[in-house]
């Protein structure tokens, strides 16, 4: 998994204030007018190049689990702090962004630590803030506002702007909940999350098998992401209910026949954790025919 260490000494590269309208629709079907910040092609550059004994100092700094934890947690805070202005104003700044983008920067890194013991002790830590600050819930909240009133008939049906954004509420929630029970479990009492899930996944079969290449789109990524973070809550028993009752299951089988083998494999491995006996039979001979 590869590593972006562009979240550590970062530069916004323009201003803040173009805003992009989003629409969507609340429980009670009423539409409210939701601003969310535009989305530039960068929002951040590298800094300038620093000497060889400053590049040492900052990549042992990078991988000392007490500056990950830390630089972690302040993303945490400030998307939780953000996340309730949003409330107030009806959009979420840039700061926001910023934060999700840093933080799937950082989780990437802390993937791939070694020692792995301390991997874990870094996992478990910002679990708890991840707890704390409601990070799991905003980010499900955030990622089901801007696909939920996307195109019915495109993939991903959402403008080159939220690409980015959907993207990268995806990665933090991939790798969150790699192996993770308990954010696992969280993520799967998200019911809106779950049904604009399951929603797009039926939306997307059609150009997903269309003759054009969907790997070629902008924000093709976006539908293995998805599956994944399915794949990773379903391989907890308890939360296989709650991924049933939102049709998941039948949703899913049709990429068992999809060209893409990454997608296939992980449709078949959630599968295989949703159905019971009968079902499985049922996949069984959809995979074998």
């Amino acid at each position: 998994m590869g590593c972006n260490t562009s979240s550590v000494g970062i530069q916004k590269k323009i201003s803040d204030n173009v805003l992009i309208p989003l629409s969507t629709t609340d429980s009670s079907g009423i539409k409210e007018s939701v601003t969310i910040q535009k989305h530039t092609e960068q929002f951040y550059e590298s800094e300038a190049e620093s000497s060889s004994a400053d590049d040492a100092s900052t990549t042992q700094q990078t991988l000392s689990p007490s500056f990950l934890i830390n630089l972690a947690q302040t993303n945490i805070l400030v998307m939780e702090e953000k996340y309730e202005e949003k409330t107030k104003h009806g959009f979420v700044t840039m700061d926001f962004w910023k934060a999700v983008f840093s933080l799937s920067d950082q989780l990437e890194i802390i993937l791939d630590h070694e020692p792995q013991s301390e991997k874990l002790d870094i996992m478990e830590t910002l679990t708890q803030h991840f707890k704390d600050h409601h990070t799991v819930k905003i980010l499900c909240y955030m990622c089901a506002e801007i696909l939920e009133p996307g195109s019915n008939s495109k993939y991903p049906g959402i403008s080159t702007q939220h690409i980015h954004f959907v993207s990268s509420l995806l990665s933090v929630l991939v790798n969150c909940s790699d192996n993770n029970v308990e954010l696992c479990s969280i993520i799967s009492k998200q019911t809106n999350f779950l049904n604009t899930a399951t929603k797009k996944l039926q939306q997307w079969k059609t150009p997903h098998f269309d003759v054009i290449d969907t790997k070629s789109e902008g924000g093709s990524h976006i539908l293995e992401s998805l599956i994944t973070v399915l794949h990773n809550i379903t391989m907890f028993e308890d939360n296989v209910p709650k991924v049933r009752d939102v049709n998941c299951i039948e949703a899913m089988k049709p990429y068992l026949e999809s060209k893409d083998n990454t997608i296939r494999l992980l449709c078949l491995a959630t599968l295989a954790d949703l159905v019971n006996e009968s079902e499985s039979e049922m996949i069984k001979t959809m995979v074998m025919s």
